[in-house]
């Protein structure tokens, strides 16, 4: 999730931020990436997945293997009983995102995800029915290194998050890499792409008979320049 504005410009060192939806669900922490768009606007990046009650995202975790624990639905109605989004970072006021019911958002995005897939060439049926998602073959963080930082970028004092995306075949090796949001200049998304697809092998994603189909896998890396 990302949020744009005054709002979110983060001042402290915390990176922690607290989510609920209302009115009905409990809280919940996670952390995030503060920075600044081109045109001067604060922006804030919150890492990984939002849930809601009766979703356990222990359960469709995968294991360490990369097979994955079968997650139970979770019920329309919990979607329905959503009206907002309540974020609170600390020192600011609580932020309230009016959503109204999510049921048909949820629904829609479902059908777009499908759609998606297609046009990346993976089966969106199959892939929902994974026994087994992409694993790195290496250490993500060995995919970038420090002499990747775009010199222009690191002239001017510029620090960046990319997150990008990329399609991985059956063999394991990336087909395509996309960027998906990044909060600086194209310096940064070209040196991600153009490193990890060099860099990155993985473990293919293994259908429901344990064959491997092509898949994707999502990431982030970030460009940072420690203080002196």
């Amino acid at each position: 999730m990302t949020l744009v504005g005054r709002p979110v410009d983060v001042r402290s060192d915390v990176r922690k931020v607290m989510l609920r939806f209302g009115p009905n669900d409990a809280e919940f922490e996670k952390r995030f990436a503060p920075g600044t768009l081109d045109n001067g606007k604060a922006v804030l990046v919150v890492g990984g997945s939002l849930w809601i009650t009766g979703f356990d995202p222990t359960e469709a975790a995968s294991e360490d293997d990369g097979t994955l624990r079968e997650a139970r639905p979770i019920d329309p109605a919990l979607y329905s009983a959503i009206r907002f989004l309540e974020v609170r970072i600390s020192g600011k006021q609580p932020i309230i995102l009016e959503t109204g019911s999510m049921l048909a958002p949820e629904q829609a995005l479902t059908a777009c995800n499908d759609d998606l897939l297609h046009a990346w060439g993976i089966d969106a049926k199959a892939d929902k029915a994974l026994s087994r998602r992409v694993i790195p073959a290496s250490d993500p963080r060995d995919w970038m290194r420090s002499s990747d930082y775009p010199p222009r970028m690191r002239s001017l004092g510029y620090q960046g998050l990319v997150h990008f995306r990329l399609v991985v075949d059956d063999r394991g090796i990336p087909k395509s890499c996309h960027i998906q949001l990044s909060t600086r200049p194209k310096d940064f998304d070209d040196a991600v792409c153009q490193k990890i697809m060099a860099r990155a092998r993985f473990e293919p994603a293994l259908d429901a008979d344990g064959k491997p189909v092509v898949s994707y896998y999502t990431n982030s890396a970030r460009f940072s320049i420690p203080a002196s």
